[in-house]
């Protein structure tokens, strides 16, 4: 008797309904990562869907998303069995802040299981480290040695978002400029002390005194 007791539950064991298996995140396999803001960059995405034919739909909720002219977007948004994607960023350079950015992935397949990753991702303007290396005294006389005052060897970190301005003692501005790659030599100026201001994305700047010594 207790043989035929197991032998019933081991067929209903054999004849229930399988459970449905929700999508896998494959990757992202992490919770944060930096990336560029001054050039377009992504973040690759596998979503695996472990029964046979079955359809993913992805999508995202953050704030990158809210504009129409989104910062963050998607190169395809549904795929079957093992799904991989792209999820892209662009004209990121307003988006640089101290915080992070919350995104929420979501996958969910033809049987309505959904799959939730979490994503904090923060953009930085490496800018920021270039302005550490700005000088305090140049000198333009003429012998090729620190002639200018400028950022040398800078490249165009969210450049469109860029300004310099600079002052006498008197807070007249002397030299305004919005690119990247300025280069202030003085002009008719005189010896003596100046006070620069310099603005980018995402808040970034640097203030300071240069001592021009001709």
């Amino acid at each position: 008797m207790r043989g035929l007791v197991c032998l019933f539950f081991l067929l209903m064991v054999l004849n229930a309904p399988a459970q449905n298996v929700p999508p896998v995140f494959v990757l992202p396999n992490y919770s944060d990562t930096t990336l560029e803001a001054d050039r377009d960059t992504c973040i690759e995405i596998v979503v695996n869907a472990p029964e046979a034919g079955d359809s993913v739909f992805l999508w995202g909720e953050s704030e990158l998303f809210i504009d129409r002219d989104s910062t963050a977007y998607f190169l395809e948004k549904t795929g079957t069995g093992t799904f991989q994607t792209r999820l892209c960023f662009r004209k990121a350079c307003r988006k640089v802040q101290e915080d992070p950015y919350f995104i929420t992935l979501y996958a969910r397949d033809s049987s309505f299981d959904t799959t939730i990753h979490h994503v904090r991702v923060r953009f930085k303007n490496s800018l920021q480290e270039e302005l550490t290396k700005l000088p305090n005294v140049f000198t333009p006389n003429g012998d090729e040695v620190n002639e200018t005052f400028s950022l040398s060897g800078a490249k165009a970190q969210c450049a469109n978002l860029f300004n310099v301005s600079i002052y006498n003692r008197w807070g007249q501005a002397v030299y305004t400029n919005n690119r990247i790659s300025f280069k202030w030599d003085g002009g008719n100026c005189p010896d003596g002390v100046y006070y620069y201001i310099i603005t980018s994305a995402g808040g970034i700047s640097a203030k300071g005194i240069i001592t021009l010594i001709r």
